[in-house]
């Protein structure tokens, strides 16, 4: 399962009416921490409580939103209201930059592909030595190799 971009901020609607109305027909559940309003998603309850909010994917808001519509009033000719509510979102990108700097001489990238240009072009002498001073990885995977067959010897 990925990770949505765009979240949003979801509640149990503070309106009287609705919350009288789920009261009435039970569908406001109680237990320690006070009343809730439980959808099943994805198979797994979400409690969703007064003055609460919760924060959930785009997608998965729009659908818990659509899906928990009630009827006001007399039968089915009332109004349709939906007893869970979107408050605001927000999108995940403003947050995660891609910034990167040179570690030899501190200049800041906009991505990680400009830096690795930038160090091919300007510091390649610098990443040769400290090349040369690693190990290969068959020279790392040798080590083990050798550490045992020093073990038996001894």
């Amino acid at each position: 399962m990925s990770l949505e971009l765009e979240q949003v901020r979801v509640t149990l609607t503070k309106d009287p009416e609705i919350l009288s109305m789920l009261r009435t027909r039970k569908q406001l559940k109680k237990d320690k921490d006070g009343e809730y309003y439980p959808i099943v998603f994805n198979s797994a309850e979400l409690r969703f409580r007064p003055n609460r909010p919760m924060v959930v994917g785009k997608s998965v808001a729009e659908s818990l939103v659509r899906s928990s519509y009630v009827i006001l009033g007399e039968d089915l000719t009332g109004d349709m209201t939906p007893v869970i509510e979107s408050l605001d979102g927000y999108n995940l990108n403003k947050f995660i930059e891609e910034r990167s700097s040179c570690e030899y001489c501190s200049e800041d990238f906009p991505t990680a592909r400009a830096l690795s240009h930038h160090l091919i072009r300007e510091h390649r002498e610098l990443l040769e030595k400290e090349g040369d001073q690693k190990p290969t990885v068959q020279q790392a995977a040798a080590q083990p190799a050798q550490a045992e067959a020093e073990s038996e010897e001894e």
